[in-house]
């Protein structure tokens, strides 16, 4: 795999696209080594932590399993998530909660109804109020999921 070092202002770039959306992730500093692995997984201090989907820059799922995220989330039904953990995009019928801070086109976390844990990232194609109403069809895209190729790299 190639990788290559981020130059400073691509840090510093990173830390401003994921500091303040990110609170619970560790902040990355200037100081930290971060490198880019194929072009779309990035390394902080060795650790892919991040990937990039469409210029938005994701934490990866394990990141968040460790550190919380402050992302806006839909809770699946229990029958939903065999579907969505193979990575299936999200249906509205499958769907018991929607926060209100969902956007359309933006980062979504995709939960489990019972213990809340994350099965997925998505995003999402309709803001919370036009989902809300909608009794079927797509509603959020799947870009992660759990057991992925992102969720069992190694590097």
């Amino acid at each position: 795999m190639k990788r290559r070092q981020l130059r400073k202002d691509e840090v510093k770039e990173l830390i401003d696209a994921v500091s303040g959306f990110y609170p619970g992730i560790p902040p990355i500093t200037k100081k930290d080594k971060v490198e880019m692995v194929e072009g779309d997984i990035i390394l902080v201090e060795g650790v892919p932590s991040f990937f990039i989907n469409q210029d938005m820059k994701l934490p990866l799922l394990k990141n968040i399993l460790i550190h919380p995220v402050l992302l806006p989330q839909v809770a699946v039904d229990m029958g939903a998530i065999r579907f969505v953990t193979s990575g299936a995009d999200v249906m509205r019928p499958g769907i018991v909660r929607i926060d209100d801070g969902v956007e359309k086109d933006g980062p979504v976390l995709i939960v489990d109804e019972s213990h809340g844990k994350p099965l997925a990232l998505g995003k999402a194609l309709y803001g919370a109020q036009e989902m809300r109403p909608m009794e079927k069809g797509k509603v959020v895209v799947v870009l992660h999921h759990v057991g992925d190729s992102l969720w069992n790299i190694t590097l």
